[in-house]
C-alpha cells in the first residue's frame, strides 16, 4: 500500500491535515501558531527631509518595539511640497 500525504480526514486541526504534515503550517515558539503583528506610521511631513526620517525612525522602532513585524510608511513621508522639491528628497535604496 502506498502512502500518500495529505488531507484525508478531519484532523484536529479542521482543515484535514495533521498539525504534523499540513505544509502551510508556521510555528513559533514551543510549535504555536502564531500571528504577525503590522502596524501602519502615521505621520505629518514637513519640509524638511531630515526632520521626516527622524520622526519616520522614531516611529518605526516604537512599533517594532510594541511587537510589529510589519511596519509601513506613507508613500512619499521623507518631503512634502511640490513636485520638484519632492524629488531632490529623494535617496537611495540601500
Amino acid at each position: 500500500m502506498t502512502s500518500v500525504a495529505g488531507p484525508t480526514a478531519k484532523s484536529s486541526t479542521g482543515c484535514g491535515w495533521t498539525s504534523s504534515e499540513d505544509p502551510h503550517r508556521r510555528t513559533g515558539t514551543h510549535g504555536l501558531m502564531t500571528r504577525p503583528i503590522a502596524a501602519a506610521v502615521q505621520m505629518t511631513s514637513t519640509a524638511d527631509t531630515d526632520t521626516n526620517l527622524a520622526t519616520a525612525q522614531r516611529l518605526v522602532r516604537q512599533a517594532a518595539t510594541a511587537g510589529a513585524s510589519l511596519i509601513v510608511l506613507p508613500e512619499l513621508f521623507t518631503a512634502l511640497g511640490e513636485p520638484e522639491m519632492i524629488a531632490s528628497a529623494a535617496q537611495p535604496v540601500p
